[in-house]
Protein backbone atom coordinates (compact mmCIF):
# COMPACT_ATOMS: atom_id res chain seq x y z
CA UNK A 1 0.00 0.00 0.00
CA UNK A 2 3.01 2.79 0.86
CA UNK A 3 4.53 1.92 -2.81
CA UNK A 4 1.06 3.00 -4.16
CA UNK A 5 0.72 5.72 -2.11
CA UNK A 6 4.76 7.04 -2.73
CA UNK A 7 3.88 6.70 -6.27
CA UNK A 8 0.75 8.66 -6.52
CA UNK A 9 2.40 11.51 -4.36
CA UNK A 10 5.46 11.69 -6.89
CA UNK A 11 3.87 11.50 -10.18
CA UNK A 12 0.12 11.20 -9.71
CA UNK A 13 -0.59 7.93 -10.57
CA UNK A 14 -0.09 5.15 -8.26
CA UNK A 15 1.17 2.40 -10.63
CA UNK A 16 4.09 4.53 -11.89
CA UNK A 17 7.14 5.36 -10.26
CA UNK A 18 10.06 4.45 -8.42
CA UNK A 19 8.48 1.74 -6.07
CA UNK A 20 7.35 -1.53 -7.26
CA UNK A 21 3.29 -2.33 -6.74
CA UNK A 22 1.99 -6.01 -7.17
CA UNK A 23 -0.16 -5.52 -9.84
CA UNK A 24 -2.13 -2.53 -11.69
CA UNK A 25 -4.44 -0.24 -9.90
CA UNK A 26 -7.22 0.40 -12.81
CA UNK A 27 -9.26 3.30 -12.64
CA UNK A 28 -12.63 3.34 -11.26
CA UNK A 29 -15.58 4.33 -13.72
CA UNK A 30 -19.43 3.87 -13.68
CA UNK A 31 -19.44 1.24 -15.99
CA UNK A 32 -16.98 -1.00 -14.99
CA UNK A 33 -16.74 -0.70 -11.43
CA UNK A 34 -13.08 -1.46 -10.69
CA UNK A 35 -11.82 -1.23 -7.46
CA UNK A 36 -8.70 -2.87 -5.92
CA UNK A 37 -8.75 -5.52 -3.16
CA UNK A 38 -6.17 -4.20 -0.43
CA UNK A 39 -4.24 -6.81 1.73
CA UNK A 40 -1.30 -8.97 2.06
CA UNK A 41 -1.51 -11.28 -0.32
CA UNK A 42 -2.33 -9.05 -3.89
CA UNK A 43 -1.70 -10.27 -7.28
CA UNK A 44 -3.15 -10.45 -10.56
CA UNK A 45 -6.51 -11.30 -9.16
CA UNK A 46 -6.81 -8.61 -6.70
CA UNK A 47 -8.63 -6.40 -9.05
CA UNK A 48 -11.93 -6.91 -8.92
CA UNK A 49 -15.72 -4.97 -9.86
CA UNK A 50 -19.14 -3.96 -8.66
CA UNK A 51 -18.20 -4.25 -5.09
CA UNK A 52 -21.83 -4.55 -3.13
CA UNK A 53 -23.59 -3.50 -5.88
CA UNK A 54 -26.93 -4.52 -4.84
CA UNK A 55 -26.37 -3.01 -1.61
CA UNK A 56 -25.20 0.30 -3.34
CA UNK A 57 -28.57 -0.08 -5.92
CA UNK A 58 -31.11 -0.19 -2.40
CA UNK A 59 -29.14 2.97 -0.90
CA UNK A 60 -29.30 4.91 -3.72
CA UNK A 61 -32.97 4.11 -4.90
CA UNK A 62 -33.93 4.71 -0.89
CA UNK A 63 -32.57 7.94 -0.76
CA UNK A 64 -33.79 8.72 -4.16
CA UNK A 65 -37.38 8.25 -2.32
CA UNK A 66 -36.85 10.12 0.76
CA UNK A 67 -39.23 13.12 0.62
CA UNK A 68 -37.06 16.55 0.09
CA UNK A 69 -38.26 19.98 1.90
CA UNK A 70 -39.03 22.95 0.25
CA UNK A 71 -37.61 26.77 0.45
CA UNK A 72 -39.52 27.12 3.60
CA UNK A 73 -39.27 23.94 5.22
CA UNK A 74 -43.04 23.06 5.26
CA UNK A 75 -43.80 21.31 2.00
CA UNK A 76 -42.50 17.80 1.80
CA UNK A 77 -41.72 17.01 -2.35
CA UNK A 78 -41.49 14.08 -3.30
CA UNK A 79 -38.19 13.12 -5.39
CA UNK A 80 -37.91 13.64 -8.99
CA UNK A 81 -35.13 14.09 -11.60
CA UNK A 82 -36.48 16.88 -13.29
CA UNK A 83 -33.61 18.78 -14.66
CA UNK A 84 -35.49 22.16 -14.67
CA UNK A 85 -35.33 22.21 -11.11
CA UNK A 86 -38.27 22.07 -8.24
CA UNK A 87 -38.76 24.67 -6.05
Amino acid sequence: MIAYWTNFARTGDPNQGHSAVPTQWEPYTQENGNYLEINNKMDDQSMKQHLRSSYLQYWTQTYQALPTVNRDGITLLPYSDNSEGSP
